[in-house]
């Protein structure tokens, strides 16, 4: 399906006027040849019946137009996902991501077309589009695609092109491929260098990311204050929550100071998923040293983050953190109500894995009750 907004950009050619789109779509969806699907907000989405489609694409075809439209779509997917990277960032994150998840499909379509024929247009669809694949867990599939367009014909300029490398950097180190990750990172890098910039302030947190990974941390830091320097506020946001994880084991004081910098300057920005790292270091950090209060806090501050931005493997994972503070207090009947919760979400989202670990703790409470027919019952099922 495809809103309004779509429908102008691709259909508004020729005779056509971007203003009388509305007014045609209306006429086919009294003739119910094109459906209106409406989401929350009220806002249409139209779409047409499958064997409708592949009859219009033949008609498109007999006209020999195909190209020239795909190229109008691939543009307005182009601009959507421009949008998007500012978008995703700020405060109207969760609606952008709802966008997101409603136009994959045409994300999709667009990159299949253009990755034969259109580097420039490829790279600003699969270079934009990176970070809501990285949110979403969509990472080999972000991977794919960066590679095909960075591997399409034609040329995109060189910050395009280092954008695309330096977020393929990012999606790489994400699954712990740390070559791969490095050789992309260091090609963003050299070409970023003349335009500078936000391209070149992404490759260089990629490559500070490598370098933690592998114990190198001072040359971490270092990258890290050169990409603060070279990008904006939300770059600079970005270098705190990866400086926290380079500080967890070395310096938990200063890790507490950069953590709460981080909350700081993301909620400033409106940027609720940026919040989550920080916070829950801050959490796990007062977790350890017996401040359950503190912790509690930063984890309901994390759920309620996850839920209104639809991060539904983030929910269970704070809810199961939450099992385990309720657990360290004493209070196995919360603790028990919120395993169980959690089992249900991962259940849910199909991870299998993090569903049997919840019940094996679900098996510890029982054991701890004493009630180890339950216990060995619980066991068994995983």
């Amino acid at each position: 399906g495809i809103p309004l907004d779509g429908a102008e950009a691709v259909c508004a050619a020729g005779d056509v006027n971007p203003l009388d789109v509305l007014d045609l779509v209306g006429r086919l969806v009294d003739k119910s040849l094109v459906l209106a699907d409406h989401d929350d907000s009220g806002t249409p989405r139209f779409r047409l019946l499958e064997t409708l489609r592949a009859y219009a694409l033949e008609r498109l075809d007999a006209a020999g137009e195909p190209d020239e439209v795909r190229r109008r779509h691939a543009g307005h997917v182009a601009g959507l996902a421009e949008a998007a990277w500012t978008g995703m960032r700020g405060p109207e994150q969760a609606s952008w991501f709802a966008r997101l998840d409603s136009e994959h499909d045409n994300i999709r379509a667009a990159l299949g077309w253009t990755v034969t024929r259109d580097a420039a247009l490829a790279q600003r669809i699969a270079a934009h589009t990176a970070w809501f694949w990285r949110l979403r867990g969509l990472v080999r599939e972000g991977e794919s695609w960066l590679h095909a367009a960075l591997d399409a014909p034609g040329e995109a300029s060189s910050a395009l092109t280092a954008r695309s490398q330096a977020m393929l950097a990012l999606l790489h180190v994400e699954h712990g491929d740390l070559a791969a990750a490095e050789k992309a990172g260091r090609e963003a890098q050299a070409g970023a260098q003349e335009p500078g910039g936000e391209p070149l302030a992404l490759a260089r947190m990629a490559l500070a990311m490598v370098a933690g990974r592998r114990g190198n941390v001072d040359e971490a830091l270092h990258l890290l204050d050169l990409a603060e320097d070279d990008g904006d506020a939300w770059a600079g946001a970005a270098t705190d929550v990866i400086r926290t994880a380079l500080l967890a084991v070395a310096d938990r004081t200063a890790l507490r100071t950069v953590a709460a910098r981080a909350v700081d300057r993301f909620t400033a920005l409106g940027d609720r998923w940026g919040e989550l790292d920080p916070r829950m270091l801050l959490a796990v950090d007062a977790e350890q040293n017996g401040d359950t209060d503190t912790a509690r806090s930063h984890y309901e501050q994390c759920l309620q983050i996850s839920r209104e931005l639809g991060l539904a493997p983030y929910e269970a994972m704070f809810i199961t953190h939450l099992g385990t503070v309720a657990l360290a207090t004493g209070d196995l009947d919360e603790a028990e109500r919120l395993t169980e919760q959690a089992v249900g979400t991962l259940t849910r989202i199909g991870s299998p894995v993090g569903a049997a670990l919840a019940r094996s703790t679900l098996a510890a409470l029982a054991r701890r009750r004493g009630d180890t027919a339950r216990a060995r019952a619980v066991y068994n099922d995983l």
